[in-house]
């Protein structure tokens, strides 16, 4: 069981005392007469709240038990070969650009700007889940960091344009340029053209 289950079955456990707490609060306030609802609401409150707990524990076993394959240690992720990485990554990137293509399709007037910060944050956030041979660690990590600086900069650009002056906003787009030709020469060393910007 990992420390976010218990966790959260802590957060469940805690907002049942409280609900109960609140419960006995108001009972306090009220007269004698009113004990059938008292128990009424303070059992209603503490049988949910254990089947909370309850499930919150069997959700999290059975999730820890498909990410360790039945054995009580996680298996160490294997690095990928140097073809299987430069399909993977190619396919990371082409299935981004596929994304944003689609919503272009969708959505005509969007601007094409955020189309591109979609499509390069899906493309980092996939690319940065692979695990990359050896020979490329250096070369993948030096990727995921321009590519992350640069989506950054596309971010505030493209979808927060009002909080940048002119002067910043193409210096901004400059950069993210610059980013690109970066970008550029490590997919090429890479051999994954589809990532090329």
């Amino acid at each position: 069981m990992d420390a976010e289950t218990v966790g959260l079955a802590a957060a469940v456990a805690s907002t049942t005392i409280a609900g109960l707490g609140l419960v006995i609060a108001w009972q306090r306030d009220r007269k004698k007469q009113d004990s059938r609802l008292f128990a009424a609401a303070a059992g209603t409150i503490a049988v949910l709240g254990m089947a909370g707990v309850a499930s919150v524990l069997i959700l999290g076993r059975t999730e820890s038990q498909t990410e360790f394959s039945g054995s009580s240690e996680k298996q160490p992720v294997k690095a990928l070969t140097k073809v299987e990485y430069r399909q993977k990554a190619g396919a990371a990137c082409t299935e981004g650009r596929d994304a944003a293509e689609r919503l272009r399709r969708l959505e005509p007037r969007r601007p094409v700007g955020s189309l591109s910060v979609k499509f390069e944050e899906s493309a980092v956030r996939l690319l940065k889940q692979l695990r990359p041979p050896r020979a490329f660690e250096q070369v993948h990590r030096e990727a995921v960091a321009l590519w992350t600086r640069r989506t950054t900069l596309l971010v505030a650009a493209f979808r927060e344009p009002t909080q940048l002056t002119h002067r910043e906003l193409r210096s901004q787009l400059s950069e993210t340029d610059r980013l690109a030709g970066g970008l550029e020469r490590i997919f090429n060393r890479l051999g994954v053209p589809e990532c090329v910007i």
